[in-house]
C-alpha cells in the first residue's frame, strides 16, 4: 500500500518506515519489530495499514 499525503495535515513529506513500535499494555513496555508504517516527517503523525495492526496484535498478545 502506498501513502502520498498526510491524512492529517496534507503534507507530502510522508515516507515509509520498518522499525521497532513500542505499547505499553498493563504498564509493561513491550517493543515490536519489524513493523511497517508510514510517518508523515511534516506532522509526526504515524499510520498503520491493517496487515501491520494485526502481526503488531498478534506479537503482543503472545509477549503481553
Amino acid at each position: 500500500m502506498f501513502l502520498k499525503n498526510c491524512p492529517t495535515c496534507d503534507s507530502r513529506q510522508v515516507k515509509r518506515v520498518e522499525d521497532t513500535v513500542e505499547r505499553k499494555i498493563h504498564r509493561k513496555v513491550i517493543r515490536v519489530p519489524k513493523v511497517t508504517y508510514w510517518i508523515c516527517e511534516n506532522c509526526g503523525e504515524k499510520f498503520f495499514f491493517p496487515d501491520s495492526l494485526k502481526r503488531m496484535r498478534a506479537y503482543l498478545e503472545k509477549h503481553a
